[in-house]
Order: structure tokens, then C-alpha cells, then sequence
């Protein structure tokens, strides 16, 4: 399947737009607790049944998904607030 046009070009906006105001997560649960708001988002406005703003608040959820996809990789910041004590427990003892 792919996307549309129009739905990547939303969805590279939104994810534009975040890097700009906002800059990476500070952590995991940073990015979960925004994840959680967009959802809620998504929900009222599936209850409201507006279709172009349900498509709004689709892109909104998936940029930050996206996003926080991208900067588990790219962020040295998020990286170590969130994989810093994951990464010694796994540590081999010795």
C-alpha cells in the first residue's frame, strides 16, 4: 500500500514543524505522554466525526510516533534519559 501524497506532505510538515518548536524529546516518556495526548485528540474528534479533522489528528499521532522512531537513533540527549540505566543492567559482569 502506499501513501499519498497529500499524507506524506502533511506528515513531513508536522514533523518539520515539532523539530522546529520543540527540538528532540527529552526522553521516552516525554514522547509517550505527547503520543497519549494526540491519541486523545484522535479519539474526540472520531466522536465529533469530522473527517478532515480526524485525518489532522492521524497525521498528528504519527509524526510523533515518527518522530520518536527517528530520535531513538539520532538523539544523544533521549538516549541517555531513557537507555542509560537499560543499558547497565545488560551489562556483563565481571
Amino acid at each position: 500500500m502506499n501513501i499519498s501524497q497529500a499524507c506524506a506532505d502533511g506528515l513531513y510538515d508536522r514533523i518539520d514543524e515539532a523539530d522546529s518548536l520543540y527540538g528532540d524529546f527529552q526522553s521516552t516518556h516525554e514522547a509517550l505522554g505527547v503520543a497519549v495526548e494526540e491519541w486523545q485528540e484522535l479519539g474526540d474528534e472520531i466522536r465529533a466525526n469530522d473527517p478532515e479533522k480526524i485525518k489532522r489528528e492521524c497525521l498528528d499521532l504519527a509524526a510523533v510516533l515518527i518522530r520518536l522512531h527517528d530520535q531513538i537513533d539520532s538523539s544523544q540527549r533521549l538516549k541517555a534519559r531513557s537507555f542509560a540505566k537499560a543499558v547497565k543492567r545488560v551489562a556483563p559482569r565481571g
